[in-house]
C-alpha cells in the first residue's frame, strides 16, 4: 500500500514538474515574440519649443517633454532621448535610421512617405500677429509670415487663403525681423511662442480679430526603423492618456485656460 502511495505522489510531482516546465517554456517564448523584448527606441525633440519646452544643462526639460514621456510608459516603450541638436540634423539622423520617433512632428503627405504619423497628441492655438499700430488690417493682400518648416502642412492652406495672404517662409526669428522692419504684414505662428518671441524683442504686436486658428501636432514613427512595430500602441497609448485628461493638463500648463 505504501509503495502505491509512493508511486502515485512521484507521479504526481513529475507531472506538476512537467507542467511548470511547461508553462515556463511558453512564456519565454512569449517574451521572445514580443516586439518589446529588450527594444530600445530613440526620441527626439525640438531642439526650441518655447513655453513647451527647453534645454536645460543638456537635458530636455518642460512640460511637454514630461507629458510625451507619460504617454512612452503607458506605451510601455523604452526610450533613448536623442542629444539635443538642430532640427535639421534630427531630421537627417531621422532619414538615415538612427532615430526612431519623432516626438513632435506636423502632417504632410510628403512626410508620410518615411513616417508613421501617430496622434494628434497636441491641438494648440495658432495666431496671426501684426504690428500694433501697423495698417495691416488694411491690407487687401497681405504678405504673410510662416516658419518655412511648415510648408504643405494642413491647414496652413487654408489660413493662408483664409487671410487672402502671400506667404512668405523663412524662420520664425527672421519672421520676426521682417515684421519689424515691415518687409511682412503679418506673422503667422504658435500663439504663446510668438508671443514669448515678440516680448523678447521689445516688440509689440496683436492678433488678428476673428481669426481661431489651431493645429494638430502628432508624434511621427520611422517607418523605416525597428520600432515601427510599436506604432499601433504608440497612438493607443495616446488615446488613453487625452482620455484621461492628460492634453488638458497639458494645454492648461502651456498656455492657462486656453
Amino acid at each position: 500500500m505504501k509503495a502505491i502511495m509512493k508511486l502515485t505522489v512521484c507521479r504526481h510531482s513529475k507531472a506538476i514538474d512537467r507542467r511548470r516546465k511547461i508553462a515556463i517554456f511558453l512564456v519565454c517564448c512569449l517574451a521572445l515574440a514580443s516586439p518589446a523584448a529588450g527594444q530600445q527606441c530613440v526620441v527626439a525633440f525640438p531642439e526650441k519649443l518655447g513655453s513647451w519646452a527647453s534645454v536645460h544643462e543638456g537635458h530636455y526639460v518642460g512640460p511637454l517633454v514630461d507629458a510625451a514621456t507619460e504617454i512612452f510608459a503607458e506605451a510601455m516603450l523604452t526610450i533613448v532621448k536623442h542629444p539635443v541638436d538642430r532640427w535639421s540634423n534630427i531630421l537627417e539622423q531621422f532619414e538615415a535610421g538612427k532615430i526612431d520617433i519623432l516626438a513632435v512632428a506636423m502632417r504632410t503627405s510628403e512626410r508620410e512617405k518615411t513616417m508613421q504619423f501617430v496622434g494628434p497628441w497636441i491641438n494648440y492655438r495658432w495666431g496671426p500677429f501684426y504690428l500694433t499700430g501697423s495698417d495691416a488690417l488694411t491690407v487687401e493682400h497681405p504678405k504673410v509670415g510662416v516658419n518655412r518648416a511648415l510648408k504643405g502642412v494642413w491647414p496652413i492652406p487654408a489660413y493662408l487663403t483664409r487671410l487672402h495672404g502671400e506667404a512668405v517662409w523663412d524662420t520664425p526669428e527672421e519672421l520676426m525681423n521682417k515684421l519689424t522692419n515691415g518687409a511682412i504684414d503679418v506673422v503667422l505662428g504658435e500663439y504663446q511662442a510668438t508671443l514669448n518671441r515678440a516680448s523678447e524683442l521689445d516688440v509689440d504686436v496683436t492678433e488678428l480679430p476673428n481669426t481661431n486658428m489651431r493645429l494638430d501636432i502628432h508624434m511621427a514613427v520611422n517607418k523605416n526603423g525597428a520600432c515601427v512595430n510599436r506604432a499601433e500602441g504608440l497612438d493607443r497609448a495616446i488615446r488613453v492618456w487625452k482620455r484621461n485628461g492628460g492634453q488638458a493638463e497639458l494645454m492648461k500648463s502651456v498656455q492657462g485656460s486656453d
